[in-house]
Protein backbone atom coordinates (compact mmCIF):
# COMPACT_ATOMS: atom_id res chain seq x y z
CA UNK A 1 0.00 0.00 0.00
CA UNK A 2 3.28 2.20 -0.26
CA UNK A 3 1.54 4.56 -3.14
CA UNK A 4 -1.73 5.72 -1.28
CA UNK A 5 0.26 5.73 2.34
CA UNK A 6 -0.74 9.57 2.31
CA UNK A 7 -4.10 8.63 2.37
CA UNK A 8 -4.73 5.51 4.23
CA UNK A 9 -1.92 6.65 6.69
CA UNK A 10 -3.63 9.31 8.09
CA UNK A 11 -5.46 9.20 11.47
CA UNK A 12 -9.00 9.72 10.10
CA UNK A 13 -10.12 7.84 13.77
CA UNK A 14 -9.20 11.42 15.38
CA UNK A 15 -11.34 13.25 12.56
CA UNK A 16 -14.36 14.86 12.95
CA UNK A 17 -17.46 14.70 10.61
CA UNK A 18 -16.40 17.43 8.03
CA UNK A 19 -12.77 16.44 8.28
CA UNK A 20 -13.25 13.12 7.85
CA UNK A 21 -15.96 13.84 5.35
CA UNK A 22 -13.17 15.68 3.44
CA UNK A 23 -11.03 13.10 3.84
CA UNK A 24 -13.57 10.48 1.84
CA UNK A 25 -14.42 12.80 -0.98
CA UNK A 26 -10.51 12.85 -1.55
CA UNK A 27 -9.59 9.13 -1.43
CA UNK A 28 -13.57 8.96 -3.92
CA UNK A 29 -12.40 11.05 -6.31
CA UNK A 30 -8.78 10.58 -6.30
CA UNK A 31 -9.43 8.88 -10.40
CA UNK A 32 -11.18 10.37 -12.42
CA UNK A 33 -12.12 10.87 -16.11
CA UNK A 34 -9.56 7.18 -16.52
CA UNK A 35 -8.66 6.82 -20.12
CA UNK A 36 -5.77 4.76 -20.24
CA UNK A 37 -5.08 0.80 -19.12
CA UNK A 38 -2.19 2.37 -16.83
CA UNK A 39 -4.74 4.75 -15.07
CA UNK A 40 -7.19 1.74 -14.22
CA UNK A 41 -4.71 -0.24 -13.19
CA UNK A 42 -3.71 2.32 -10.76
CA UNK A 43 -7.76 3.00 -9.64
CA UNK A 44 -7.57 -0.74 -9.19
CA UNK A 45 -4.90 -0.79 -7.10
CA UNK A 46 -6.24 1.88 -5.05
CA UNK A 47 -9.53 0.94 -4.65
CA UNK A 48 -8.17 -2.86 -3.38
CA UNK A 49 -5.79 -0.50 -0.85
CA UNK A 50 -9.55 1.29 0.61
CA UNK A 51 -11.33 -1.87 0.74
CA UNK A 52 -8.24 -3.52 2.54
CA UNK A 53 -8.61 -0.20 4.84
CA UNK A 54 -12.12 -1.01 5.71
CA UNK A 55 -11.08 -4.73 6.22
CA UNK A 56 -8.72 -3.83 8.86
CA UNK A 57 -10.72 -0.86 10.47
CA UNK A 58 -14.22 -2.75 9.78
CA UNK A 59 -15.65 -1.54 13.19
CA UNK A 60 -15.37 2.21 12.41
CA UNK A 61 -16.12 2.44 8.77
CA UNK A 62 -19.64 0.66 10.13
CA UNK A 63 -19.95 3.00 13.00
CA UNK A 64 -22.30 6.04 12.95
CA UNK A 65 -19.71 8.58 12.60
CA UNK A 66 -18.52 7.67 9.66
CA UNK A 67 -21.78 6.85 8.21
CA UNK A 68 -22.46 10.25 8.96
CA UNK A 69 -19.55 11.55 6.89
CA UNK A 70 -20.37 9.52 3.86
CA UNK A 71 -23.24 11.50 3.17
CA UNK A 72 -21.56 14.82 4.23
CA UNK A 73 -18.60 13.55 1.64
CA UNK A 74 -21.45 14.23 -1.38
CA UNK A 75 -20.93 18.24 -0.44
CA UNK A 76 -19.91 19.99 -3.57
CA UNK A 77 -17.92 23.00 -1.88
CA UNK A 78 -18.91 26.75 -2.64
CA UNK A 79 -17.22 28.12 -6.15
CA UNK A 80 -15.24 31.79 -4.66
CA UNK A 81 -16.27 34.68 -7.22
CA UNK A 82 -14.31 37.68 -6.67
CA UNK A 83 -16.33 40.62 -8.16
CA UNK A 84 -15.06 44.20 -9.35
CA UNK A 85 -18.20 46.07 -10.99
CA UNK A 86 -19.71 44.12 -13.38
CA UNK A 87 -17.02 41.98 -13.57
CA UNK A 88 -16.51 38.66 -11.36
CA UNK A 89 -14.20 35.76 -11.76
CA UNK A 90 -13.73 32.25 -10.10
CA UNK A 91 -10.54 32.37 -7.63
CA UNK A 92 -11.68 28.75 -6.00
CA UNK A 93 -7.78 27.61 -6.89
CA UNK A 94 -6.40 30.53 -4.97
CA UNK A 95 -8.33 29.62 -2.33
CA UNK A 96 -8.60 26.18 -1.47
CA UNK A 97 -5.51 24.09 -0.73
CA UNK A 98 -6.29 21.60 -3.55
CA UNK A 99 -9.10 20.67 -5.81
CA UNK A 100 -10.71 18.30 -3.51
CA UNK A 101 -10.64 20.51 -0.44
CA UNK A 102 -13.52 21.85 1.05
CA UNK A 103 -12.79 24.59 3.12
CA UNK A 104 -9.96 27.33 2.36
CA UNK A 105 -8.49 30.44 3.62
CA UNK A 106 -7.18 33.88 1.54
CA UNK A 107 -3.39 32.97 1.36
CA UNK A 108 -1.15 35.80 3.23
CA UNK A 109 -4.12 38.50 4.08
CA UNK A 110 -2.42 41.34 5.51
CA UNK A 111 -5.18 43.16 7.38
CA UNK A 112 -8.33 40.93 6.74
CA UNK A 113 -8.65 37.88 8.82
CA UNK A 114 -7.88 34.78 7.15
CA UNK A 115 -9.52 32.44 9.70
CA UNK A 116 -12.96 34.58 9.44
CA UNK A 117 -13.48 33.37 6.24
CA UNK A 118 -12.51 29.67 6.81
CA UNK A 119 -14.85 29.60 9.07
CA UNK A 120 -17.91 31.13 6.77
CA UNK A 121 -16.81 28.55 4.69
CA UNK A 122 -16.73 26.07 7.05
CA UNK A 123 -20.23 27.13 8.26
CA UNK A 124 -21.74 26.85 4.75
CA UNK A 125 -20.58 23.20 4.51
CA UNK A 126 -21.72 22.41 8.24
CA UNK A 127 -25.27 24.10 8.02
CA UNK A 128 -26.08 22.73 4.27
CA UNK A 129 -24.77 19.34 5.80
CA UNK A 130 -26.48 19.15 8.52
CA UNK A 131 -30.19 20.19 6.76
CA UNK A 132 -29.24 17.52 4.23
CA UNK A 133 -28.77 14.98 7.52
CA UNK A 134 -32.15 15.84 8.45
CA UNK A 135 -33.88 15.49 5.11
CA UNK A 136 -32.30 11.91 4.37
CA UNK A 137 -33.63 10.61 7.97
CA UNK A 138 -36.86 11.74 7.22
CA UNK A 139 -36.87 11.41 4.13
CA UNK A 140 -36.64 7.30 4.68
CA UNK A 141 -38.25 7.31 7.69
CA UNK A 142 -41.70 8.15 6.13
CA UNK A 143 -41.96 6.24 2.70
CA UNK A 144 -45.62 7.37 1.99
CA UNK A 145 -43.53 10.50 0.38
CA UNK A 146 -40.27 9.13 0.18
CA UNK A 147 -39.81 10.17 -3.98
CA UNK A 148 -41.49 13.40 -3.02
CA UNK A 149 -38.71 14.29 -0.35
CA UNK A 150 -35.87 12.68 -3.04
CA UNK A 151 -36.44 15.29 -5.58
CA UNK A 152 -36.05 18.05 -2.99
CA UNK A 153 -33.20 16.62 -1.87
CA UNK A 154 -32.12 16.82 -5.36
CA UNK A 155 -33.10 20.09 -6.45
CA UNK A 156 -32.02 21.51 -3.00
CA UNK A 157 -28.47 20.21 -2.55
CA UNK A 158 -27.17 19.48 -5.96
CA UNK A 159 -27.19 22.68 -7.22
CA UNK A 160 -23.64 24.73 -6.78
CA UNK A 161 -23.30 27.81 -4.38
CA UNK A 162 -20.89 30.02 -4.45
CA UNK A 163 -19.33 32.68 -2.37
CA UNK A 164 -18.68 36.16 -3.58
CA UNK A 165 -15.76 38.71 -2.66
CA UNK A 166 -16.28 42.18 -3.49
CA UNK A 167 -12.80 43.56 -4.54
CA UNK A 168 -14.21 47.51 -3.62
CA UNK A 169 -10.61 49.35 -3.38
CA UNK A 170 -9.33 49.09 -7.05
CA UNK A 171 -9.63 52.03 -9.44
CA UNK A 172 -13.26 51.86 -10.72
CA UNK A 173 -12.24 50.23 -14.45
CA UNK A 174 -9.80 47.91 -13.67
CA UNK A 175 -10.83 44.49 -15.47
CA UNK A 176 -10.60 41.68 -12.92
CA UNK A 177 -10.56 38.67 -16.11
CA UNK A 178 -7.52 40.07 -17.99
CA UNK A 179 -5.79 40.19 -14.16
CA UNK A 180 -3.54 37.20 -13.71
CA UNK A 181 -2.92 35.14 -10.56
CA UNK A 182 -0.06 36.50 -9.11
CA UNK A 183 -2.08 39.73 -9.73
CA UNK A 184 -5.28 38.49 -8.60
CA UNK A 185 -3.09 36.98 -5.29
CA UNK A 186 -1.52 40.38 -5.03
CA UNK A 187 -4.79 42.45 -4.93
CA UNK A 188 -6.23 39.96 -1.98
CA UNK A 189 -3.48 40.46 0.14
CA UNK A 190 -3.55 44.11 0.33
CA UNK A 191 -7.22 44.25 0.89
CA UNK A 192 -7.95 46.55 3.86
CA UNK A 193 -11.00 46.71 5.47
CA UNK A 194 -13.58 48.77 5.90
CA UNK A 195 -12.77 49.24 2.01
CA UNK A 196 -11.79 45.44 1.63
CA UNK A 197 -13.21 42.27 1.05
CA UNK A 198 -16.64 41.51 1.79
CA UNK A 199 -17.87 38.01 2.53
CA UNK A 200 -21.45 36.79 1.53
CA UNK A 201 -23.14 33.86 2.52
CA UNK A 202 -22.97 31.15 0.07
CA UNK A 203 -26.91 31.31 -1.59
CA UNK A 204 -27.73 28.35 -4.58
CA UNK A 205 -26.87 29.18 -8.02
CA UNK A 206 -29.45 28.47 -10.37
CA UNK A 207 -27.59 28.95 -13.98
CA UNK A 208 -25.25 26.19 -13.22
CA UNK A 209 -25.52 22.40 -13.58
CA UNK A 210 -28.88 21.46 -12.57
CA UNK A 211 -29.81 18.14 -11.07
CA UNK A 212 -30.92 16.91 -14.34
CA UNK A 213 -28.22 17.59 -16.33
CA UNK A 214 -25.85 15.66 -13.51
CA UNK A 215 -28.09 12.45 -14.39
CA UNK A 216 -25.47 11.87 -16.98
CA UNK A 217 -22.83 11.24 -14.61
CA UNK A 218 -24.84 8.38 -12.76
CA UNK A 219 -26.12 6.40 -16.20
CA UNK A 220 -29.60 7.60 -15.05
CA UNK A 221 -32.09 8.32 -17.85
CA UNK A 222 -34.02 11.84 -17.26
CA UNK A 223 -37.17 10.24 -18.51
CA UNK A 224 -36.80 6.90 -16.23
CA UNK A 225 -36.62 9.54 -13.90
CA UNK A 226 -39.23 11.72 -14.14
CA UNK A 227 -41.66 8.69 -14.34
CA UNK A 228 -40.50 7.20 -11.53
CA UNK A 229 -40.94 10.32 -9.72
CA UNK A 230 -44.60 10.84 -10.54
CA UNK A 231 -45.82 7.30 -10.82
CA UNK A 232 -49.27 7.70 -9.43
CA UNK A 233 -51.91 5.41 -10.83
CA UNK A 234 -50.25 2.18 -11.12
CA UNK A 235 -47.17 0.60 -9.60
CA UNK A 236 -44.27 -0.22 -12.67
CA UNK A 237 -41.17 -2.64 -12.13
CA UNK A 238 -37.95 -0.20 -12.35
CA UNK A 239 -34.84 -1.54 -13.45
CA UNK A 240 -32.43 -2.22 -10.38
CA UNK A 241 -29.43 -0.36 -11.91
CA UNK A 242 -31.56 2.90 -12.21
CA UNK A 243 -32.44 2.64 -8.58
CA UNK A 244 -28.64 1.57 -7.64
CA UNK A 245 -27.52 4.84 -9.74
CA UNK A 246 -29.99 7.21 -7.99
CA UNK A 247 -28.91 6.07 -4.24
CA UNK A 248 -25.21 6.46 -5.65
CA UNK A 249 -25.75 9.70 -6.99
CA UNK A 250 -27.56 10.88 -3.64
CA UNK A 251 -24.50 9.52 -1.56
CA UNK A 252 -26.68 7.52 0.85
CA UNK A 253 -24.96 5.38 3.50
CA UNK A 254 -26.49 1.71 3.57
CA UNK A 255 -29.06 1.60 5.61
CA UNK A 256 -30.97 4.21 3.37
CA UNK A 257 -29.23 2.65 0.36
CA UNK A 258 -31.13 -0.65 1.25
CA UNK A 259 -34.04 1.40 1.83
CA UNK A 260 -34.40 2.72 -1.11
CA UNK A 261 -33.52 -0.21 -2.71
CA UNK A 262 -36.53 -1.97 -0.14
CA UNK A 263 -39.19 0.83 -1.54
CA UNK A 264 -38.51 -0.35 -4.92
CA UNK A 265 -38.85 -4.21 -4.86
CA UNK A 266 -34.79 -4.93 -4.60
CA UNK A 267 -32.02 -5.33 -1.94
CA UNK A 268 -28.26 -5.61 -1.90
CA UNK A 269 -27.59 -5.71 1.38
CA UNK A 270 -29.21 -9.38 2.22
CA UNK A 271 -28.19 -11.15 -1.15
CA UNK A 272 -25.04 -13.48 -2.14
CA UNK A 273 -25.51 -12.16 -5.72
CA UNK A 274 -22.07 -10.55 -6.96
CA UNK A 275 -23.33 -7.49 -8.50
CA UNK A 276 -25.24 -6.70 -4.84
CA UNK A 277 -22.23 -7.55 -3.11
CA UNK A 278 -20.05 -4.73 -5.21
CA UNK A 279 -22.44 -2.54 -4.81
CA UNK A 280 -23.41 -3.13 -1.27
CA UNK A 281 -19.52 -2.86 -0.45
CA UNK A 282 -19.19 0.25 -2.71
CA UNK A 283 -21.92 2.03 -0.68
CA UNK A 284 -20.61 0.82 3.15
CA UNK A 285 -16.75 2.53 2.19
CA UNK A 286 -18.09 5.43 -0.22
CA UNK A 287 -16.77 4.42 -3.30
CA UNK A 288 -17.57 6.69 -6.69
CA UNK A 289 -19.81 5.58 -9.59
CA UNK A 290 -16.55 5.33 -11.62
CA UNK A 291 -15.22 3.05 -9.04
CA UNK A 292 -18.24 0.89 -8.82
CA UNK A 293 -17.69 -0.45 -12.37
CA UNK A 294 -14.21 -0.87 -12.52
CA UNK A 295 -15.37 -3.31 -9.67
CA UNK A 296 -17.55 -4.45 -12.10
CA UNK A 297 -15.49 -4.96 -14.94
CA UNK A 298 -12.76 -6.65 -12.43
CA UNK A 299 -14.94 -8.86 -11.70
CA UNK A 300 -16.12 -10.10 -15.17
CA UNK A 301 -12.25 -10.46 -16.37
CA UNK A 302 -12.08 -12.63 -14.03
CA UNK A 303 -14.64 -14.33 -14.36
CA UNK A 304 -14.23 -14.36 -18.08
CA UNK A 305 -10.91 -15.85 -17.52
CA UNK A 306 -12.46 -19.24 -15.79
CA UNK A 307 -15.29 -19.50 -17.54
CA UNK A 308 -14.84 -18.50 -20.81
CA UNK A 309 -16.16 -15.60 -23.07
CA UNK A 310 -19.21 -16.82 -23.06
CA UNK A 311 -20.10 -16.90 -19.26
CA UNK A 312 -22.44 -15.06 -17.83
CA UNK A 313 -21.54 -11.30 -16.78
CA UNK A 314 -21.83 -9.34 -13.68
CA UNK A 315 -24.74 -6.06 -15.27
CA UNK A 316 -22.42 -2.95 -15.85
CA UNK A 317 -23.78 0.15 -14.57
CA UNK A 318 -22.49 2.11 -17.82
CA UNK A 319 -24.28 1.90 -20.76
CA UNK A 320 -21.74 3.22 -23.28
CA UNK A 321 -18.69 1.83 -21.79
CA UNK A 322 -15.13 2.68 -23.93
CA UNK A 323 -12.11 0.46 -23.96
CA UNK A 324 -9.42 2.24 -22.35
CA UNK A 325 -6.27 2.01 -24.46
Amino acid sequence: MTENNNLFGENIFEYDIYELANWIYRCKYKYVNIKTKAEKAEAEKFISDWLEHRERHKEFYDSDTYQEALIASNYKRPIIYAKHGKKRVDISELVYPDRMAWTGTLPTLSTANADEFAEILKNNVAETVDNYFELIEHCFHTPTDYKENIDNMLKTFFKESYVLLDLVSLPKNTDISKLTKDEMLDILKKQVRPKGYYLKKATPKTKRKSYVEQFKEFEISKSTYFDWKNETKEERDYDKKFIVSLGLMLGLPIDEFEKLLNFNGYTVNFSRRQFDEIVCNAVCVGFSFEYVQILIDKANAELEKKHGKSCGKIPQLKRNKKKTK
